[in-house]
């Protein structure tokens, strides 16, 4: 749902309230992050909305996240210059994002409204946040779309936070256009003015003094070092044992300068393995800050309000289990969901075997059909034949009526008789002829001599 879609009443401009900056009151601590310039917008962060913020961001990395800025838009009475106080941030819900694109919805401003007035309702919406994963600080056009058409207050602003490189920035108008902010202000009670100058460093990615990337190069170049003294105190004693050994001048030489090649390899190759470790180093100070800014932030909680983080803690660890639940649901589901599938393979085997039958009596049937065709094709033919034969009949039929027609019949009646006599007195001439000459070759078979020569066993003839 794209943003021209929301509707709103009739817009009016907010009247500011007069009252002094955050950075007057001596019950406040106020640091500024980065370098805010007298063009900029002053913009007072409180520290724990620049936490809820930091904590929403770092949620998920993958898309957009984003809500909205709470607080006062504020004019200075004794210079008549307006700025900007942040009190607190909501989350939107019911939101439409994507991996570079962030949309509010009717659902989304519905419960922004509603938990703005439950939960905060002396505060006013002064801006929107959100969030660009690895795409660095600027404002797409999609989001100067949602800026003009949602945030055209003259001291409502942008905030863009990048949870992959740590960066972030504030967005203001000037004029009739939108400019980024060159710094801002981080505002906290006193009391937490070092937790507060520690989430500055933080948010500016200045290292504390000591960082494991500072002890760990020290380490490195301790481990350097004392390998070119150990180097140094090998060549000294290899040389001294060469000269006392005298005959084995030469052998202990070409030992002394292959350990010399030997250990500069390993120089070497400890110099690149520091090299190497050097990202790896970086990424451990980031971690580093990272889980200090949440144990900092653990700590501020816990100490404010116990029964709340315990209660939080337990909330927690509930959602742990049940999202640990339905992992194993989804499992089961992904078990049935393969024994199905297993299933439809074999019934589309079955069905591909049926096919194969029925494609192959198809082919039958096809030239069934053509040898019908063939037969229904002579039994036309034949049919003709028959009709003509009946029409001749039919013309012939009249005529046998008549005497020479009746004698005509009578005739061919005797010629049949005598065909079928004939055939019979061919037979048996046929018969006897066969059965002369049978009798002729048998005696004559009987008139000639014996061929066997060979002797007679007497005794068998006894």
């Amino acid at each position: 749902m794209s943003g021209d879609e929301i509707t709103f009443g009739e817009i009016r401009l907010r009247e500011p309230l007069r009252k002094s900056p955050p950075s007057h009151d001596p019950r406040l601590a106020c640091l500024a992050c980065d370098a805010p310039t007298n063009d900029d917008l002053p913009i007072f962060l409180d520290y724990q909305a620049a936490l809820a913020i930091e904590r929403h961001a770092a949620r998920d990395v993958s898309v957009e996240l984003g809500g909205v800025l709470l607080g006062k838009e504020c004019v200075d009475p004794a210079t008549e210059r307006p700025y900007l106080m942040i009190t607190n941030a909501l989350e939107a819900a019911h939101y439409q994002n994507s991996q570079a694109s962030f949309t509010y919805t009717h659902d989304s401003w519905e419960a922004i409204t509603r938990d703005r007035d439950r939960l905060f309702p002396d505060s006013d919406i002064v801006g929107w946040y959100h969030t660009h994963p690895n795409f660095g600080i600027f404002l797409s056009n999609h989001d100067l779309f949602i800026h003009h058409h949602f945030f055209s207050q003259p001291l409502q602003v942008a905030y863009v936070v990048d949870p992959i490189n740590q960066t972030r920035g504030f967005f203001q108008w000037k004029g009739e256009d939108v400019a980024a902010v060159s710094g801002f202000h981080l505002t906290a009670d006193r009391h937490l003015r070092r937790a507060l100058a520690q989430a500055a460093d933080q948010l500016e990615r200045i290292p504390p003094p000591d960082t494991p990337s500072t002890r760990l190069e020290t380490e490195l170049i301790k481990m350097l070092t004392r390998s070119e003294h150990q180097t140094r105190t090998i060549r000294v004693e290899t040389l001294t044992t060469a000269l006392a050994a005298g005959t084995l001048g030469a052998i202990a030489g070409a030992l002394l300068i292959a350990m010399a090649f030997w250990l500069g390899r390993i120089s070497e190759r400890v110099q690149e393995q520091g090299h190497a470790l050097a990202p790896l180093a970086a990424t451990v100070e980031q971690l580093a800050d990272g889980q200090r800014l949440a144990m900092d932030v653990l700590r501020d909680q816990l100490e404010q309000d116990p029964k709340s983080f315990t209660k939080r803690y337990a909330d927690l660890a509930r959602q742990r289990d049940q999202a640990r639940l339905g992992l194993e649901r989804q499992g089961e589901i992904s078990e049935t969901l393969a024994d199905k599938a297993k299933q439809l393979e074999t019934r589309l085997a079955e069905l591909t075997g049926k096919h194969a039958t029925a494609v192959g009596q198809l082919e039958e049937s096809a030239k069934a059909n053509q040898d019908r065709a063939a037969l229904m094709t002579q039994l036309e033919e034949l049919q003709e034949q028959v009709a003509s034969q009946r029409k001749q009949l039919d013309e012939i039929a009249p005529w046998l009526e008549t005497d020479p027609g009746k004698a005509a019949t009578a005739l061919q009646r005797e010629l049949n008789h005598t065909r079928q006599a004939a055939y019979i007195g061919w037979g048996a001439v046929v018969l006897l002829s066969v059965g002369i000459v049978g009798l002729l070759a048998r005696a004559r078979s009987e008139d000639q001599p014996s061929l066997d020569t060979r002797p007679r066993n007497p005794s068998r003839g006894q």
